[in-house]
């Protein structure tokens, strides 16, 4: 009588809850984002890793890209809202405006720490369509009043070379502003991360 081999059982997968899938896939999309253009296909990386599916790596990529100019949209509202004069401003009023504009947006970053530390990434990365989503919404006269206000920052010391335990709010603010808003490219932008050019306020 011939011998049966024993059925051979494949071991499941523990089921994780969907705030630890989530999670979880954020830690793997953080390493893969950091490592790959945004415009460059990372599904199939970013689900093997994650040991999910393609279609739920889509889904969670498409997420994402959702909280990223969901932010960058809140962001422009704040930073570029008309002023009620239209006079124009002195360096100090500058300043000011600068200042306040960097207060409101850590303001964003401080309330969402787990996007702002993934958007980092992704923002450091990007050439293409996010970038260009980011730029639409503005008008040529808003990217010069931008760069007038960061360069009269620069002058005055507002921007300074930042700690490395700092670095990570900075690719965030410094992404946001040279690469989207700026409209510079991603070697200019690694360049100005590496110097450490803005200082977050103690």
């Amino acid at each position: 009588m011939p011998r049966v081999a024993p059925r051979q059982t494949i071991a499941r997968r523990p089921r994780r809850s969907l705030a630890d899938l989530r999670t979880h896939l954020n830690q793997i999309a953080l390493e893969v984002f950091a490592q790959t253009p945004w415009q460059s296909c990372c599904y199939a990386d970013l689900a093997q890793r994650a040991g999910v599916t393609l279609r739920t790596a889509k889904r969670a990529y498409a997420r994402l890209e959702d909280c990223l100019i969901a932010v960058a949209d809140q962001f422009h509202q704040q930073a570029f809202a008309q002023p009620s004069s239209t006079s124009q401003p002195s360096l100090g009023d500058e300043e000011d405006q600068l200042t306040a504009i960097l207060d409101g947006f850590l303001e964003t970053v401080d309330e969402q720490p787990q996007l702002a530390r993934t958007v980092a990434r992704i923002l450091a990365g990007i050439d293409g369509p996010i970038a260009r989503t980011l730029i639409q919404p503005m008008r040529i006269a808003q990217r010069q009043q931008l760069q007038r206000l960061i360069a009269t920052g620069q002058r005055r010391g507002i921007f300074q070379r930042t700690p490395a335990a700092d670095l990570i709010a900075d690719e965030w603010l410094s992404a946001l502003y040279g690469h989207a808003l700026l409209g510079v490219s991603s070697s200019v932008l690694k360049q100005l991360l590496l110097r450490g050019l803005l200082k977050r306020d103690a």
